[in-house]
């Protein structure tokens, strides 16, 4: 197989797919961790849980509910809510100065 078809069958990881993908790593003790793979499948429990909502917290500023990797139990899946929360996150902390000039620019009062 040439390298380049080697890369083509690698899944493409969005940012936070790639650093919480690391975090998995360590945590599970895994050499690779694929979007589809599921935490609990490859041998996560409570406790890994925690250790990945601590190292979540602490690289991405992301303070998620334990159960949320229960709930979304694949890399994708987890990544997506993270990037929800990312984005829920900086909308919450736009001044409100920024949020009353866009109402006026969309027509909205």
């Amino acid at each position: 197989m040439l390298a380049h078809e080697q890369h083509n069958n690698n899944p493409q990881l969005s940012e936070t797919e790639t650093i919480v993908s690391k975090i998995w790593s360590e945590v599970l003790q895994q050499n690779k961790v694929n979007p589809e793979d599921n935490f609990f499948e490859m041998g996560g429990d409570s406790l890994m849980t925690m250790m990945v909502m601590f190292r979540v917290k602490e690289i991405l500023q992301v303070d998620m509910p334990p159960y949320t990797i229960s709930q979304s139990p694949t890399l994708r899946e987890f990544c997506q809510k993270i990037d929800e929360q990312m984005t829920e996150s900086e909308t919450k902390t736009l001044p409100e100065e920024y949020l009353d000039a866009q109402e006026l620019e969309s027509g909205v009062i």
